[in-house]
């Protein structure tokens, strides 16, 4: 008697832990452009899981089920991952991506053969019989679905969040000819100003694309240490100012810096900063500083690490002059410009290392009141994960690197720069009403995420 095990074309699919916003795109997906690529089922008749890696411990509940029920996975994920029998799905989510992560699961799927075809040996027919899981090629065009719901698809509009919305208007002068270039994430963002007006008004593919220079794991990791610093973690939490370094950051160009930044957003005009031979602009209504030194360089680390007297730095209101000045030189060195919530960021960053204030109570419930916006500032490991467990519920910075199984250092730095931009909550009032917010809409969270998802999608 034979025994075989036949196949259906679509891969059948347990969704892990993954967070509500990328779980509506995953169902949206599965219901439309992927239903002849993927069936949602429950983990025991499952091919393949999909898990998503920067969601709260999902990544060491996903490690205890491979334990014990070994399967292809999906993994979401910012970064790169790196684990056998693993396919790694970059963030943001797109139709394409997910179709050639279809395609490279059936090549894991077709290797493990034993796993896959159940054959009976107990006739010399059984194996010309054999029925054998259809490969990604086979069973469907790849491409032809891409291309089918490429056509069909319709690109949400995301707006950008942080800094108040008022620095989001286009500023009318000094950046008339500045126009908005991501960098890659591992670098902080900046903006690119045309070179003259016949580039800025050429079509699309007539304009040069910027090259991103590729970085490698060692560069990240040095950079990474001059952000978040190098410290070890707090052992005795009872004595944690003795243990940890602190700092006061009046003493340093921080403060000269969040000073020119209120100037700025309260006057809603044009800021100058001078220390020594450097100059910052601020531009808010544009959202955007200028630097004459390169903020990933060793002078900028130096300024920012190095204390300085506040009377030494001259702050100011730049004049119609100042401003035509500003412009040229913008346009003479459009790599000074950068995004004005990413510099602030980056400046802190590199001020702190690590470290926290001198005043600030460690074991203090905190909570995130929007996510920073990634496409502006320079991250480090951990950032999406801190991100996610922070607006989601109150914790003081250790619990947070207890939860995630992080180093300290990390949240530390998170903390403090996310502090600067005002996204941490402080307020126990606050606190009490986001949490009971949160608490209060555990079933419908996911649906209201689907709805304005597709509204995005509609229009």
């Amino acid at each position: 008697m034979q025994g075989i095990t036949t196949k259906q074309n679509s891969l059948k699919v347990s969704l892990l832990d993954i967070s509500p916003h990328n779980k509506a795109i995953l169902e949206f997906f599965f219901a439309g452009a992927g239903s002849r690529l993927f069936t949602v089922t429950g983990s025991a008749d499952a091919d393949i899981f999909i898990v998503d890696f920067d969601h709260p411990n999902a990544k060491q509940n996903w490690e205890k089920t491979n334990a014990v029920d070994k399967k292809p996975t999906l993994a979401l994920a910012f970064y790169e991952v790196d684990i056998e029998n693993v396919v790694w799905l970059a963030k943001p989510l797109s139709i394409q991506s997910l179709t050639q992560a279809a395609a490279k699961v059936h090549e894991l799927l077709d290797k493990d053969g034993g796993s896959q075809t159940e054959v009976s040996h107990s006739t010399p027919s059984s194996e010309s019989s054999a029925v054998k899981r259809p490969s990604a090629t086979s069973a469907f065009s790849i491409k032809a679905l891409a291309d089918e719901a490429k056509k069909k698809a319709i690109k949400p509009v995301v707006k950008p969040t942080a800094i108040p919305p008022k620095m989001l208007r286009p500023e009318k002068k000094l950046v008339a000819s500045v126009t908005e270039t991501e960098k890659q994430s591992s670098a902080p963002a900046q903006r690119e100003v045309s070179a003259s007006k016949l580039q800025k008004n050429a079509p699309k593919s007539l304009k040069p694309k910027s090259s991103k220079p590729v970085i490698s794991l060692e560069e990240k990791q040095k950079r990474w240490e001059k952000l978040c610093g190098n410290e070890e973690d707090i052992k005795n939490v009872a004595a944690w100012k003795s243990e940890l370094a602190l700092y006061t950051p009046e003493n340093y160009l921080i403060s000269s810096l969040q000073d020119a930044l209120r100037l700025a957003i309260q006057s809603q005009q044009l800021v100058q900063i001078k220390y020594q031979a450097v100059i910052f602009n601020f531009m808010p209504k544009a959202n955007q500083a200028y630097s004459s030194v390169d903020i990933t360089s060793d002078e900028f680390e130096n300024l920012c690490k190095t204390p300085v007297k506040k009377a030494d730095v001259y702050i100011h209101i730049m004049t119609e002059k100042e401003v035509e000045s500003a412009n040229k030189v913008s346009e003479a060195r459009p790599n000074g410009v950068y995004d004005l919530e990413g510099f602030i960021w980056t400046s802190m960053l590199l001020t702190s290392s690590g470290k926290l204030h001198r005043n600030v109570d460690l074991k203090k419930r905190v909570m995130l009141r929007h996510w920073p916006n990634f496409t502006r500032i320079e991250t480090f490991p951990h950032v999406v994960r801190i991100s996610a467990l922070w607006s989601n519920d109150a914790f003081n910075m250790l619990e947070v690197a207890h939860n995630l199984d992080i180093p300290q250092r990390y949240v530390f730095a998170f903390y403090n720069a996310s502090c600067v931009l005002g996204l941490i909550e402080h307020s126990p009032d606050k606190l009490k009403t986001r949490i009971q917010h949160t608490q209060e809409k555990p079933q419908n969270k996911n649906r209201g995420l689907f709805s304005r998802l597709l509204n995005r999608l509609l229009g």
